[in-house]
């Protein structure tokens, strides 16, 4: 497994005998590639001593799923290729907007992705597919909806990985004179 919040991703060679034994001799100037599908995504040349690496391991570019790394030597050998796991473990990246609501609205508080949230970025989860809830008690939120003033509303937002951002959403409970922000 590889973690998409990974900064680097880096392994290294050796060649075996057909008993599978391993030679001691290093894959050097070999061209490693990583492959998502049929997409090639990277490829990296291997140094003296046969190690490779991926640097910039860039989350947008290398989103969760899974891949497989080839091989080919300088001679055009291939190796057996490597299935290779990229898991999410980057959480969405959330934006909030204020949320102004008139004193005594009963359905106030209870749509906070439409309600108190502008943007939600994630690497892999689809757009519209986050679970996004308010951390209130209903006897909490009724307290908010009937009392005028300024609140900081706590949002989890989790992608389907079960990655989890809180954020603090601003509320405004005005008398129906709307203030101007």
């Amino acid at each position: 497994f590889v973690n998409n919040g990974a900064s680097s991703f880096y392994g290294s060679t050796e060649y075996y005998y057909p008993d599978l034994t391993l030679t001691g001799k290093k894959a050097v100037g070999a061209t490693v590639s990583i492959y998502f599908g049929n997409t090639l995504k990277a490829t990296t040349v291997t140094d003296e001593n046969g190690n490779w690496r991926f640097d910039n391991f860039d989350a947008k570019r290398y989103p969760a799923g899974n891949y497989t790394l080839k091989l080919t030597d300088k001679d055009q050998r291939t190796a057996k290729d490597v299935p290779v796991k990229i898991k999410d473990t980057l959480a969405p990246v959330v934006e909030t907007k204020l949320y102004k609501f008139k004193q005594g609205t009963t359905t106030a508080l209870k749509n906070p992705k439409n309600d108190s949230i502008s943007k939600i970025e994630d690497e892999t989860t689809a757009s519209g597919n986050h679970t996004v809830t308010y951390e209130l008690t209903e006897e909490e939120r009724l307290k908010i909806i009937s009392t005028l003033g300024y609140y900081e509303v706590s949002v989890k937002v989790a992608d389907e990985a079960g990655n989890v951002t809180r954020v603090l959403a601003p509320v405004i409970v005005h008398d129906g004179n709307v203030p101007s922000t």
